[in-house]
């Protein structure tokens, strides 16, 4: 099935509890175990670009099902494409190929937070759930080509 993050028609965002929109500009807090930790990864300034994920659904129960894969992409003020996803299953991985329409990529920069699903920071461990450097996109026939991993949040900063 295909979702949305947005219903770009009505500018509501239905999987999203917690979500923001205003003026077309979406921003979301992770909560990690408390810790807001991967809040910086989405880009609070940009315009929304229009897209989707094809993605298989998580849940116990019918009314309760969410794409195991979700997604946001705006072009920022930096003039570079952003997009970030997350992957809510905690037990598999997704192999990914963006098609950007209208775009050729030059470079595209990661950085994700992602681990065991019950990780969290604690006072005596507060760095053990941050934000690290993510190189494993590889940039083929003008499409990005990418795994995802399980119970992570990824941001590409994507230079078109």
């Amino acid at each position: 099935s295909i979702s949305a993050v947005q219903d770009f028609k009505t500018n509501e965002a239905p999987y999203m509890k917690g979500a923001v929109m205003s003026e077309n500009k979406y921003s979301i807090g992770i909560d990690a175990g408390g810790t807001k930790v991967a809040y910086g990864l989405f880009d609070q300034d940009g315009e929304l670009v229009e897209s989707y994920v094809e993605s298989e659904t998580v849940g116990v129960s019918d009314e309760y099902k969410l794409p195991c894969l979700q997604e946001s992409v705006s072009l920022g003020k930096d003039g570079k494409l952003h997009i970030t996803l997350n992957n809510l299953s905690h037990d598999k991985d997704y192999e990914l190929e963006t098609v950007l329409t209208d775009a050729a990529v030059k470079s595209v920069a990661g950085e994700i937070v992602g681990g065991e699903m019950h990780e969290h920071n604690t006072f005596e461990e507060p760095e053990r759930v941050v934000k690290k450097s993510f190189d494993a996109v590889e940039i083929k026939d003008g499409k990005l080509h990418f795994v995802m991993p399980k119970s992570s949040v990824l941001h590409l900063a994507v230079e078109i």
